[in-house]
């Protein structure tokens, strides 16, 4: 049974800068199997490796013009969001 990923941005953003699952593993010392599982939402992300996949890919950003982009929209839906907000 194939997985879909439920961070697509994360994995759009992976795959453009020319990244592998096992690249991306490396950076938050995890082992691919484990990375695999985050990027299809079956296991939590830490702050600390977040922070660390949202500095590379500012930086990959960065050198090519374009907008730097939060933890929120790197890790987060616009539609978990939204739905996530409550009213003032």
């Amino acid at each position: 049974m194939k997985h879909r990923s439920r961070y697509f941005t994360l994995k759009y953003l992976r795959e453009r800068t020319g990244n592998k699952q096992e690249d991306f593993s490396k950076m938050i010392g995890v082992s691919c199997g484990q990375y695999s599982k985050k990027e299809t939402g079956s296991q939590k992300w830490f702050l600390s490796e977040c922070e660390i996949l949202r500095d590379y890919i500012n930086n990959w950003l960065k050198n090519k013009g374009e907008k730097e982009m939060s933890i929120d929209e790197i890790f987060f839906s616009e539609e978990v969001s939204n739905k996530t907000q409550k009213a003032i």
